[in-house]
């Protein structure tokens, strides 16, 4: 029973991700997608970050907790220059700095690297043995780029309304303060949530 609904959330999330990457077209990059405690929801970044100074800015916008998360890596692979591409090809153990070469010769970026298959490597000029370790290395890098939902273990009720608010803010005027939310049957909860982010 719970392994069909994890199955439906996930096949609902994965509609939603679709639908909203149509509506957005290409412009995925400033959506954070949330596992909320098994409840999935899609922000923008840019949403996140209205209060600067609060941890869940942080988290979505700051280069530094990024980096320590491993995210930062996984967000730029698209924006890799040829030098980039160059450097990380030197790093993949049995791939020989000639193949590396080839691929800054050719100015591979991050984008075209994510594109190619083993007979763009192969039109290039790179050998065999090191099509085969090269192609799996891009396999894994396409995997590892894909955002995936990130995991945040509180109430799904409460950390909604806090999102709520957030999208709220972003239109609401400075003379016009925001009414602060109903959550009484689960007060606690909430300033546990609103505590530690903010």
């Amino acid at each position: 029973e719970t392994k069909k609904k994890l199955s439906e959330e996930k096949n609902l999330f994965q509609k939603e991700q679709e639908a909203l990457s149509f509506f957005v077209e290409g412009e995925t990059k400033d959506i954070v997608w949330l596992d909320v405690s098994g409840v999935f929801m899609a922000v923008k970044r840019s949403t996140l970050g209205i209060c600067e100074d609060s941890v869940l800015a942080k988290q979505f916008n700051d280069p530094l907790w990024m980096r320590e998360e491993g995210k930062e890596e996984q967000a730029v692979v698209d924006d890799w220059t040829p030098d980039r591409v160059e450097s990380w090809a030197n790093a993949i153990k049995g791939v020989p700095s000639e193949a590396s070469s080839i691929l800054l010769r050719n100015e591979i970026s991050g984008v075209h690297l994510l594109a190619m298959e083993r007979e763009d490597f192969q039109d290039l000029g790179i050998k065999a043995g090191t099509l085969a370790v090269l192609t799996k290395a891009v396999e894994e890098l396409r995997r590892s780029s894909k955002p995936g939902p990130t995991f945040i273990e509180y109430s799904p009720y409460c950390f909604g309304k806090i999102i709520d608010q957030l999208r709220s803010a972003v239109f609401m005027s400075p003379d016009f303060p925001l009414p602060v939310p109903q959550v009484e049957n689960q007060r606690k909860r909430f300033m546990t949530v609103v505590n530690y982010y903010f």
